[in-house]
């Protein structure tokens, strides 16, 4: 496993925020939602502050709910006219086929859909199973799929549901339309730096008397998801970033980790295969800094890319008959190679000191004023500023 080769400068993801509204609510959210919708000429000065930055090559836009804002498709065209990859997060509750089609014209590239069990939403009953919460994923990115658009899915990793993990991991790498996946482990933002709050007063619990700490027990963390996916599938993660500060218990080593499986798509199952992270999946993550200036966040299925990803794999870990048998299968009637990435974020946590600590060269960082802070953090701005992105 490696560490991604970032710097501060070479970060190559940036959010942008584009409206503070949202038409559903959710468990997880960190976000304080105050109804306001950025004009055009603040959102595009935000992505003139971001670029100045850092060399971005994908650009999420995200919320609230962007697709409640008026101008999207323009938003989208400035960002795409700049040579750069665009994502829209959303909940999917507005995406129609006229609105996927004037967003496929104006340079969109994938749609990342929010849906997972913290959702208070009308499309799903209350309390949904998690077979009632595929459909409607299936549905979903069926329906951007169609429109010539990659669809990803985005989830928020609650303790309560833990055990499903495996589920939904394996949901998308049997998916004909999902490709991507990321995943937040859940905490409870407001509370979390409320108790970080009174450590630093050097208190230990609340004026109520509970405990400045409870904060942090309905979370779940990127090792109980290494933990839980090795033992289900045998698979470790091919690439990491580490927080910006050691955090109180082992927890707390891995803040980023990035999944990547090929797999070929047959008839009637899906073929896997494991990438084992060395020397050659550093370079290949290096290569388009080589030839472009700038790292690679997101750029599609590529088939050939792909098989030339699983070849080299199998050369450097001595598996080449595993991997000749594997890309073999893709002689069959109908077969598609894809590629599958998972990435799963801590989200922020709280240092032995008292200290907010969230993953360092936080791809998922937004505007704040005239600084890049981690997007969890953003409408927090006594916090926002301690996470030590500039390091690195």
């Amino acid at each position: 496993m490696i560490r991604m080769p970032w710097t501060s400068a070479s970060c190559p993801h940036f959010v942008l925020e584009i409206n503070q509204k949202c038409n559903i609510s959710c468990k997880g959210c960190y976000k304080k939602m105050g109804g306001s919708t950025k004009t055009l000429d603040q959102i595009l000065g935000e992505l003139d502050i971001a670029m100045s930055k850092r060399r971005i090559q994908t650009v999420s836009v995200a919320g609230g709910e962007p697709t409640l804002h008026p101008r999207l498709c323009e938003i989208v065209s400035n960002i795409h006219g700049r040579s750069l990859k665009v994502v829209l997060a959303t909940n999917g509750l507005l995406l129609n086929v006229g609105l996927l089609e004037d967003l496929k014209k104006a340079g969109l590239d994938m749609v990342m859909l929010h849906i997972d069990e913290g959702q208070n939403r009308p499309d799903l009953p209350p309390d949904p199973t998690l077979e009632q919460i595929n459909s409607l994923r299936s549905a979903l990115a069926e329906k951007v799929a169609a429109g010539d658009i990659d669809a990803g899915l985005s989830v928020t990793v609650y303790h309560k549901y833990f055990d499903r993990l495996p589920q939904i991991v394996d949901f998308i790498l049997n998916s004909r339309h999902i490709n991507f996946l990321f995943a937040t482990n859940y905490v409870d933002t407001a509370n979390l730096l409320k108790s970080v709050h009174f450590m630093q007063q050097n208190q230990d619990r609340f004026p109520d008397g509970s405990d400045s700490s409870s904060s942090q027990s309905s979370r779940t963390t990127n090792q109980q998801v290494y933990e839980i996916l090795k033992d289900s599938f045998a698979i470790e993660p091919s690439a990491y970033l580490p927080p910006a500060r050691a955090t109180a218990g082992a927890e707390g080593h891995m803040a980023w980790m990035t999944y990547f499986m090929p797999v070929i798509h047959l008839e009637s199952k899906t073929e896997r295969f494991s990438i084992r992270s060395n020397i050659i999946n550093l370079f290949l993550r290096s290569f388009s800094k080589l030839t472009t200036g700038r790292f690679t966040f997101y750029s599609g299925n590529k088939p050939f890319t792909t098989a030339v990803m699983v070849l080299c794999s199998t050369l450097t870990s001595r598996r080449p008959i595993e991997g000749l048998k594997f890309l073999a299968k893709l002689r069959h009637s109908g077969a598609h190679l894809k590629s599958k990435y998972l990435i799963f974020e801590n989200g922020p946590m709280v240092t032995e000191n008292g200290d907010i600590s969230c993953c360092v060269l936080c791809p998922n960082a937004t505007v704040s004023g005239n600084q890049l802070v981690p997007v969890c953090l953003a409408d927090y701005p006594d916090f926002n500023s301690m996470d030590g992105l500039s390091s690195g």
